[in-house]
């Protein structure tokens, strides 16, 4: 009677330990299990963000700057915007057609043929739709940048980061005529603080007169599909 009464006690004992047995295990396995998934999860994050990081400084090396903002500009034989072409003129065709344009564009100090001409020659861009790029930069030059939007600045030299283009000129496609319009004068300053200092003084007068007047709200160029 005693070894059965011990027998039923040594097989209870055994239940119990194996069923505990089997819950830590499957706690452990459910501690994996969770642990791995935290790691995958936190990869795939990574992946993303790196993905992303790498997209965004692609974008932002390969679309051309539209302004320079208060830094200095190299002063070269022809205006700042005989060389560029702004980011509101490039969306009208897409950023991977412009980069491929680009790459093969001379250089304009070599041909003496503005980018812009060459632009809007290759890809057919309306006077419409030209213009409505043009008051988008304008339109960014006052409101991002804080600037005063003119055409053919006159008074120092980082005002021609504040210059839009002048469309009855470019729609001319008159090389000799565009080439002319766009040289660099003989800047009296360098820095727009220079020039409103002297304006203030009473020492020196705005020779700029082209003076761009900006939509109020933010026109948009259409984007192609």
């Amino acid at each position: 009677m005693k070894k059965i009464v011990l027998a039923l006690v040594t097989l209870i004992c055994l239940t119990i330990c194996v069923s505990a047995c089997s819950r830590n295990t499957s706690q452990i396995k459910e501690t994996i299990w969770r642990t791995s998934q935290i790691h995958v999860v936190t990869e795939e994050r990574v992946t993303v963000t790196e993905e992303m990081k790498t997209e965004n400084q692609t974008v932002f090396e390969t679309l051309p700057l539209e302004e320079t903002g208060d830094g200095i500009i190299k002063v070269k034989h022809y205006r700042h915007r005989y060389y560029d072409i702004p980011y509101p003129f490039v969306s009208l065709i897409g950023k991977e057609a412009y980069l491929e344009w680009r790459e093969v564009q001379p250089d304009p100090d070599v041909s003496n043929v503005m980018m812009m001409v060459n632009f809007v020659r290759d890809f057919n861009i309306s006077r419409e739709d030209f213009d409505r790029a043009n008051n988008e930069s304008a339109w960014r030059i006052k409101n991002l940048l804080d600037g005063v939007p003119v055409m053919n600045p006159q008074d120092y030299a980082n005002q021609e980061d504040d210059e839009v283009y002048n469309a009855d000129i470019v729609y001319t496609f008159d090389n000799e005529l565009i080439n002319e319009y766009y040289l660099t004068p003989d800047y009296p300053f360098l820095y727009m603080q220079e020039y409103e200092e002297a304006v203030e003084n009473g020492t020196y007068e705005t020779r700029t007169t082209d003076f761009v007047e900006v939509p109020a709200e933010q026109p948009m160029p259409e984007i192609p599909n």
